[in-house]
């Protein structure tokens, strides 16, 4: 992917996960866009790890509009993409459960982590709506991913240094 269709798509989905995507919550959760397009890209494309800085821009510009603190997201979105960026060495690429595996596993610590930030750093908001609103927003992410995934599967190039590339 090129870097000015980069910078577009993550500045669209900075901007869209403040405004427009509130328009689609499903029990007050929306999807997390960024997170899910900067998985979905480090997944996909053999350099994708090059697309986690645009991801933590554009995360810091989502929180600068709507959090008391900002930055915690995205710490926890640059975990996430090193995180995929190794596990994708281990895993069939052209593979959609593989991302919708890890997708849905890494939004369920993306948000224990994120209340344990805010925990430490003061605020009073109870695990318990942590826990109730997870569950949302598992499928939520997942379903977001595998659309992204499959938008973007025949864009990919071929991963040549995968052990199951023909």
């Amino acid at each position: 992917m090129s870097l000015p269709v980069l910078i577009v798509v993550f500045l669209v989905a900075g901007v869209a996960q403040t405004t427009l995507i509130n328009a689609f919550a499903v029990f007050g959760v929306t999807p997390d866009m960024i997170l899910c397009l900067t998985l979905t890209i480090v997944f996909l494309y053999e350099g994708g790890y090059r697309c986690i800085p645009f991801g933590l821009a554009a995360s810091l510009l989502a929180a600068s509009t709507t959090e008391d603190i900002i930055g915690v997201g995205a710490l926890l979105l640059f975990g996430a993409g090193i995180g995929m960026y190794i596990y994708r060495k281990y895993v069939r690429v052209d593979n959609i459960l593989s991302l919708l595996a890890y997708c849905a596993g890494i939004t369920a610590v993306y948000q224990l982590f994120y209340w344990m930030i805010y925990k430490v750093l003061g605020n009073d908001i109870s695990i318990l709506v942590v826990l109730q609103s997870m569950p949302m927003s598992v499928i939520y992410n997942t379903a977001f991913a595998a659309l992204l995934f499959v938008i973007m599967k025949d864009k990919a190039e071929a991963h040549t240094n995968d052990r199951y590339y023909i």
